[in-house]
């Protein structure tokens, strides 16, 4: 095999190409990404299944149930709806009857987000908001100083009927953080100076909405900084002068007009896209949405479609509980660019040197022109202890969990599904013995991983389910053969190959996203059992906070995190 042109890894898809020894300068993770199929950096290439693949006509439909057995591998953890939101509370399992319940919703979840990506459906949800960053230390800190004026700018906000204008302040200087007059821009060692801002100057400029909700937003969902603001937000809402940092547009027609907001001098700036505009646009006829359903838009615009499918609760025998166990589940999100976007720099190349030099400027950013890295899965991994002696208890999660072994059925009930979504669900239903999925909370920390295996099929052709009321009643297996469910996932293959890589020949598993997902699904590998051995779990562990300076390795480093079919390779 050759090379698909699959933005997803590097602009190349690889076969059989090693990786290299690259010592300490990768990153490790619980985690990886199954790559999306781009053509190019053009997120409206993302080849997805839609409207031929979900249209039912001229196809044949199929309705019924299908039984299954759900088995834990590792210990596992489904909160209770009631748990959820409980503050500093011990999240339990649900329990009817004294049985510990996995809810359908829960496993409907699950379905979804494999079969999206055995699909190749769109991403979707994806985070529509703008990433923030700064960085204001090291040799590269240029790019992100050359978005400022040489002297700190800010001012005052303020409202002006249903918008915001922005006023210049005389002037800005520095003051002890003690003064009543001060603007603390937050805690940092041996920082003991906060600003003063003079005046407000001038009739002041009308903003941009979006540049105000921008900010509002960013500032109302980061916990730091809307403590910083709290204050200023106070006035706001009086109608007072608000004090705000700026940066301005530096050329073109709109220089020296407000460009961005802070909190700080150096405040965080918003890369220029979002990671859902870089995922390309939902579709309603995406394969995924029309056998799971959806809700699009909001308000009077919004589109909405019941699914296909429906999943009842698991209830678990042997669910022994393990006593209450206590995590930090906050981990990296799509700020740590170098794991969300791909940095790969040639194809074939170790993911640990930028396209210039080793420093975070140079890595790529949610921008026009680069790819994200694709859909989040966790590994199977060994349950994992965590350090969690913290004074702020409040990013503690306890929960009780049970036991490895524990095992119930559920069922799935398929209300005229066509042959292709069929396909996708047996693709699910019949993986290799080696590989399970993963399901719950704490699944970065080894829990959550689950062997599903069907124990009956009672399906049937919708032209010919009610042909014979006689023998519908009787004890025969009427369901539809193991043969014809080995043509149906085959046919599935076949159709995603064909819409994906027209007329290019490959087959399913050659696929790369498929590459990556098989390996992310994978318990045993060769004579490696993911799920006990020690250096696997070492190989996907989390490292340490970027606040740790002498940990090696460390976030801090900005190292990149290696595809999932290299991981095991790398030494």
């Amino acid at each position: 095999m050759g090379y698909i042109n699959n933005k997803g890894h590097g602009g190349y898809q690889r076969n059989g190409n090693p990786a290299r020894d690259v010592d300490d300068k990768i990153a490790t993770a619980p985690y990886n990404f199954v790559s999306l199929p781009y053509e190019g950096d053009d997120p409206k290439t993302y080849k997805t299944l839609s409207t031929k693949a979900v249209s039912d006509e001229g196809k044949d439909l199929y309705s019924g149930t299908i039984t299954c057995t759900l088995k834990a591998l590792t210990p596992i953890m489904v909160a209770g709806p009631s748990d959820r939101n409980e503050k500093n509370g011990v999240r339990k399992f649900l329990e009817v009857d004294n049985k510990k319940i996995i809810q359908g919703s829960s496993i409907k979840g699950m379905f979804r987000s494999y079969i999206e990506a055995f699909s190749c459906s769109v991403m979707h949800p994806v985070i529509d908001s703008y990433i923030y960053w700064r960085n204001v230390t090291g040799k590269g800190a240029g790019v992100y100083k050359d978005s400022f004026e040489e002297e700190p700018t800010g001012g005052f906000l303020k409202k002006a009927g249903a918008r915001y204008k922005f006023y210049k302040a005389k002037e800005i200087t520095r003051l002890p953080e003690y003064d009543k007059d001060a603007y603390r821009t937050g805690r940092i060692a041996k920082k003991n100076q906060g600003y003063y801002f003079g005046e407000p100057s001038g009739e002041g400029e009308f903003l941009d909405d979006e540049i105000v909700n921008r900010f509002l937003n960013e500032v109302n969902s980061n916990t730091s900084q809307k403590d910083i603001w709290r204050k200023e937000k106070e006035k706001l809402d009086r109608n007072e002068f608000a004090r705000v940092f700026c940066i301005y547009y530096k050329d073109e027609e709109r220089k020296g007009q407000v460009k961005e907001l802070g909190v700080a001098r150096y405040l965080r700036i918003p890369y220029p896209q979002t990671p859902a505009q870089m995922a390309g646009e939902f579709n309603s006829d995406d394969f995924c949405a029309q056998l799971f359903g959806y809700v699009d838009g909001k308000n009077k615009n919004q589109k909405a479609k019941k699914g296909k499918l429906s999943f009842s609760e698991c209830r678990l025998n042997n669910a022994k509980e393990l006593g209450t166990k206590s995590l930090i589940l906050g981990g990296p999100h799509p700020t740590c660019v170098q794991h969300y976007v791909d940095q790969w720099v040639d194809e074939g190349d170790v993911p640990s040197r930028y396209k210039k030099k080793n420093d975070a400027d140079q890595l790529e950013a949610y921008q026009k022109g680069n790819a994200l890295r694709g859909r989040k899965f966790y590994w199977h991994r060994k349950t994992q202890l965590q350090n969690t002696n913290t004074e702020n208890k409040d990013v503690v999660t306890n929960f009780i969990p049970v036991d490895k072994g524990a095992e119930g059925t559920f069922r799935i009930t398929l209300n005229s599904v066509n042959e292709f979504e069929l396909g996708a669900i047996l693709e699910l239903l019949n993986l290799p013995e080696n590989s399970a999925c993963k399901i719950g909370m704490a699944k970065p920390y080894g829990y959550g991983s689950v062997k599903i295996t069907v124990q009956k099929y009672d399906l049937q052709k919708d032209s010919s389910r009610y042909n014979s009321i006689s023998q519908r009643l009787s004890n025969t297996d009427n369901s539809i053969s193991e043969k014809d469910r080995d043509n149906l996932i085959d046919n599935f293959e076949k159709y995603v190959c064909d819409s994906i890589y027209p007329g290019e020949g490959y087959s399913y598993e050659e696929i790369q996203s498929i590459v990556d997902l098989r390996e992310m699904m994978l318990i045993q590998d060769g004579s490696c059992n993911r799920l006990e051995n020690p250096d696997w779990a070492q190989r996907t562990a989390y490292m340490a906070s970027p606040t740790d300076k002498n940990a090696q390795p460390s976030y801090r480093h900005k190292k990149i995190l290696p595809y999932p079919d290299h991981v095991k390779e790398y030494k």
